[in-house]
Parts: structure tokens; C-alpha cells; sequence
């Protein structure tokens, strides 16, 4: 049974050896003796040894590779980062070394030579064969964008984008925690897909402000740690999408109730009538809203093209007045029958799509039109409109990001600004009059979300 002193000097022992070994093996390396014959040359390996060790590289294969990076390639020692994973620090130290001119067949004979090897300060060997870390560099560009893979909840559609795959990955893991082991039918794709399955919202109508909706990784784990080859960006990129035609819409039971309140509060009408028919306003529409990537570059695309249409007889307000005890008739309704066309494209990078406020809004505005008829005696003054207008109706449409469902909400609104009527007064006794009928305060007259159709 070892002792855990007996178990200590082992140890001692394995580093020293180690020192022993990496002094031989960087010397019959340096072919042209730049580094080996410096008088400090032991020491300066003792003290990048330990350097490893504070920074967790502490296989020997993987110190190895690092020293003659340092030495045969003259990368700086000061580039081990403690921010950084040790795979991290190992192969960048690698690649500024090749980079400087050292050949990977120098790397290929610390591996024939080391790769059976545990920890450098363990005289055991190790329970699993490492990977020859510039088969590693050859599968993996250290410093690279991650690749970028669009989704829907169906999974991946990287149609062309392609992922690193053979004996070298055995492990797939995200951001978020998930991981699992890559073999058989559990394939790198595969388990794309199924984040992308399990991670997106089943509604369509809930947008990430953020396209990117998670990070994964695949790679080599074994126990010296995981290895990690290519790093992959999943982009929501669902179609939000909006198409109806000929929707009909009319006011609610309260939204009547409300315009004939208003029509009636100025006191001054006799029978005041808000008349409209079922189904006065008509919409057609077409919106699409989705992150796309395009040669790399990442948008958020809205697109619509919308209509309204209305005949001028369906919506109309009636009324009678006593004006200088002469009985009058009005009527206020569009000249013309109403048809609104709206067209919209718009694209906006990550980071600035706004939440709570509009990703589209438009607005129309049409005349309203008074006509006035007095009743004729004799005696008694004529009254007309001295202007046809008497207001306006206001179409807009928005499309907004709720705050905090994240749901898309498509909101039409129909207003009416105050209505008024400017008469005129053509008495036979006292001549011309003019003045203005405050009929009612601006109000909405409806607001219908288009998102559920």
C-alpha cells in the first residue's frame, strides 16, 4: 500500500524527471541551438513549468507543446492568460509558434513522444490516449467568429453551413448548461436541432430581441478537460407573419355605446344618431417579421403591405338643432368612399429593436364632410355650412414588441378629431351671421389587435 509520503516522493520524483525530460526533448529539437546552450536555459523551464501548473496546463504532452512554443518559436510567456481555458492557452501558444516558423513536425514528435503520459508531476501514466493537438489546429481556427446556425422550432436550417464532425468530437454542449455525448444518431446536427426544438417559443408572435438565442460548442472532452473545436451561434430566425384579406371589422357593443354617449353630450342635438353597419371597415393585410443572415450579417426584417377600405354611407353622424328656432338636419360622413394603402420595409441590426415602441407605424387622415339643411319659411333665416369640413377621421397602425411577453402586437386604431360645424346665417332682418357648432371632442372610435386575425 503507498503511503501518502511514499506517494509525495513520487511525485517529487515525476517532476524532476519531468524537468529531466523536457531539457532533452527541446534540446534535440533545437537543431540549430538558438535556445539550448543558454547558460539559464534549466531554469527558464523550471520557471514556465510552474507558470503552467499556476494556470492549470498540467499534462505533460500539453506542457511540452507550450515550451516549444516558447522557446522555439520565442512566443511570449506573458500570452498565458488565466482568463483563458488551458485547451485555450495550450493551442494559441501552438499557432503564434507555427505562425513563427517552428515545424509541425516538431509538435508531431513531442506528441510520439509524450502522449501516453499523465500529469506532469504524477509518475502514472495516463488512463486515455491523447489527442495529437495539431490534428486539433487543423480542425479548429483558434481566434475565429463562431458559426452562425438559423433556426426555426422545426431545428436547424444551415442549409450549407457545415459542422466539425469525425472521431475528434465526442462531446456537444451550450451555454445554458445542456450537454451531451456525440455518437450514433446523436450527431452534432442532431443535437442542434433538438435545442433549437426544445429552446424556441412555440408562438410565433414572440420575438427575441437578442437573435441570438443560444451558444454551443462541440469538441473533445476526455480527462485532461474538454477540447473545444468549433463554437456555434443559434439564430432565431422563425417568420413572424400576418396574412389576411377582406377582415371585416366593426365596433364593439361598448365602442357604439360610447360614440353615441359623445354624440349626445353637447346638449344642443335633438335625436343624435352614430349609424353604421356591421361590418363598415374592411383590411387586408401582409407582415413579416424575422432575423435573417445575410453574408454574415444579421437583421431584423420588417415587411407590410396593408389596406382599409370603407364606403362613405356606412359610418355617419345624424342630428337635428333648433338654430334661432329654426329646425336644422345635419349629417357628417367622408365625401367618398375610403380606401387606405400602406406599404412598409424597414431593417434593424441587434441591440436596436426597440421594445414597447413602434417597429411600424403609419397614420391616414380623411376629411370629414358636414352637410346642413335648414328648414325654408317665410321670416326666417337661411342657415347653411360655411365650410364643408367638420374634422377628420384618423386611421394608424402599429406593430410594437410587447415589453414583457416579447409578443408582437399589430394595433389598428380608428379616431375622430372634434367635430364642429361652421354655419352661416342669411336672415332677411338682420342680414349675415356666421358662427361654429361644437358637435363633439375628439375620441376614439375603435382599436382592434390584428395579431390574432
Amino acid at each position: 500500500m503507498i503511503t501518502i509520503d511514499l506517494q509525495a516522493r513520487f511525485n517529487v520524483q515525476a517532476r524532476a524527471d519531468h524537468l529531466r525530460r523536457m531539457h532533452v526533448l527541446l534540446s534535440s529539437l533545437d537543431l540549430d541551438q538558438s535556445y539550448s546552450l543558454k547558460p539559464d536555459f534549466t531554469e527558464s523551464i523550471s520557471a514556465a513549468i510552474d507558470l503552467l501548473e499556476a494556470h492549470d496546463v498540467t499534462q505533460a504532452y500539453s506542457q511540452a507543446c507550450v515550451l516549444l512554443s516558447l522557446f522555439a518559436g520565442q512566443v511570449s510567456i506573458q500570452g498565458i492568460s488565466s482568463e483563458a481555458d488551458p485547451q485555450t492557452n495550450v493551442l494559441r501558444s501552438m499557432q503564434q509558434a507555427l505562425s513563427a516558423g517552428v515545424s509541425p513536425s516538431a509538435f508531431h514528435c513531442l506528441y510520439e513522444s509524450l502522449a501516453g503520459l499523465g500529469r506532469f508531476d504524477q509518475p502514472w501514466p495516463s488512463g486515455q490516449l491523447q489527442i495529437n493537438l495539431i490534428d486539433l489546429l487543423a480542425a479548429v481556427q483558434m481566434g475565429s467568429q463562431p458559426t452562425k446556425i438559423p433556426c426555426n422550432q422545426t431545428g436547424s436550417l444551415a442549409i450549407g453551413v457545415s459542422t466539425i464532425a469525425g472521431e475528434l468530437v465526442n462531446w456537444f454542449r451550450t451555454d445554458s448548461g445542456f450537454v451531451h455525448q456525440v455518437f450514433g444518431q446523436f450527431t452534432p446536427d442532431y443535437l442542434i436541432a433538438q435545442v433549437c426544438k426544445n429552446s424556441l417559443p412555440a408562438n410565433d408572435l414572440v420575438i427575441h430581441v437578442d437573435p441570438v438565442f443560444e451558444r454551443c460548442e462541440i469538441g473533445r472532452q476526455n480527462t485532461s478537460g474538454f477540447f473545444s473545436l468549433q463554437r456555434m451561434e443559434l439564430i432565431d430566425t422563425r417568420l413572424t407573419q400576418l396574412d389576411f384579406k377582406q377582415l371585416s371589422l366593426s365596433c364593439s357593443p361598448e365602442e357604439k355605446q360610447g360614440l353615441q354617449s359623445r354624440w349626445s353630450d353637447s346638449g344642443v342635438l335633438i335625436e343624435p344618431v352614430v349609424q353604421q353597419s356591421n361590418s363598415w371597415l374592411s383590411t387586408d393585410l401582409n407582415f413579416r417579421a424575422q432575423w435573417t443572415i445575410h453574408e454574415g450579417l444579421i437583421e431584423f426584417v420588417t415587411t407590410a403591405d396593408m389596406q382599409l377600405r370603407a364606403a362613405a354611407d356606412d359610418f355617419k353622424w345624424q342630428a337635428q338643432l333648433i338654430h334661432n328656432h329654426v329646425p336644422v338636419n345635419l349629417s357628417i360622413q367622408t365625401e367618398r368612399d375610403i380606401h387606405v394603402h400602406w406599404q412598409h420595409s424597414e431593417k434593424q441590426l441587434p441591440g436596436l429593436l426597440p421594445l414597447g415602441e413602434p417597429l411600424w407605424l403609419a397614420q391616414y387622415r380623411v376629411p370629414l364632410h358636414v352637410q346642413v339643411c335648414s328648414v325654408v319659411g317665410v321670416g326666417k333665416p337661411l342657415i347653411r355650412a360655411a365650410s364643408p369640413l367638420a374634422g377628420e377621421l384618423v386611421f394608424s397602425v402599429s406593430a410594437v414588441v410587447n415589453p414583457e411577453d416579447r409578443a408582437l402586437e399589430v394595433v389598428l386604431t380608428v379616431d375622430h378629431s372634434e367635430l364642429i360645424c361652421d354655419w352661416q346665417s342669411v336672415d332677411p332682418v338682420k342680414g349675415w351671421a356666421l358662427g361654429c357648432w361644437h358637435l363633439a371632442a375628439p375620441a376614439r372610435i375603435m382599436q382592434r389587435g390584428l395579431q390574432h386575425g
